[in-house]
């Protein structure tokens, strides 16, 4: 995830000068290093590059080229046997497996995928995250805003597979995906009220404190349940 992290924020400066030949490089190695490190991001970064492209009109055909590139290779030199299987086993029995059993509607299921959003980060954050995408509208730079958005609805585009899928993309991790564009935005909204004043700061100031309250006890929470699962809470 650290990978596609760097992948967005390469693409993020292509955006900012398209015609930059070293960015445009920067961008297709860390794209190709991410492919070959972890699976999952032969979706999630395939997915961004494709609104990356459809949003920024000057990049869309490089920046298709090179995604297409990276995905081919790293497919043909990691993955291919197991892409035979796919197409070849795998998919054919897709329909008579899940046809015999209960099958949750793709609306409820994606629905259900979007609401993890909510277990894993809280209402709060949410909103802030949502508030910050809202302002940097109307005050990033738009080659910075239409990169942002494309993150975003790569996030949607994951969240509608893992939902109507019916379980075949239940492993994307689209959540820990979308971590860095929840802290992005949500830090937006913060530094826009931090910069309204003396009152703003003071309000910017106690909600940072409120989260990170709330991540210490959350934090605290997932390190007594692995440390129970993994049998560290018996050792004296």
């Amino acid at each position: 995830h650290l990978l596609d992290t760097i992948a967005i924020c390469a693409a993020a400066g292509l955006a900012a000068a398209p015609s930059n030949l070293r960015r445009l490089a920067g961008f297709g190695a860390a794209t190709f290093a991410s492919f070959l490190t972890y699976i999952s991001s032969l979706f999630n970064l395939t997915s961004f590059i494709s609104f990356f492209a459809l949003l920024h009109r000057k990049l869309t055909w490089r920046v298709l080229a090179i995604g297409a590139a990276a995905g081919l290779t790293t497919v043909l030199l990691l993955y291919y046997s197991f892409t035979e299987t796919f197409l070849e086993e795998i998919l054919p029995n897709l329909s008579s497996v899940s046809g015999g059993s209960a099958k949750t509607p793709p609306l409820v299921g994606t629905l259900m995928a979007f609401d993890r959003l909510r277990h894993f980060y809280g209402l709060g954050v949410l909103a802030l995250a949502g508030a910050g995408i809202v302002l940097a509208r109307s005050s990033a730079r738009p080659g910075g805003f239409r990169t942002l958005l494309a993150y975003g609805l790569s996030f949607l585009l994951l969240v509608v597979l893992r939902g109507s899928s019916g379980g075949l993309f239940k492993d994307l991790k689209e959540i820990l995906y979308v971590g860095p564009w929840i802290a992005v935005a949500a830090g937006a909204s913060v530094a826009s009220l931090a910069n309204r004043g003396r009152s703003g700061r003071i309000a910017a100031a106690l909600i940072v404190c409120g989260l990170v309250i709330y991540w210490s006890g959350k934090y605290g929470e997932y390190f007594a349940a692995y440390a129970s699962l993994a049998g560290l809470d018996t050792i004296d």
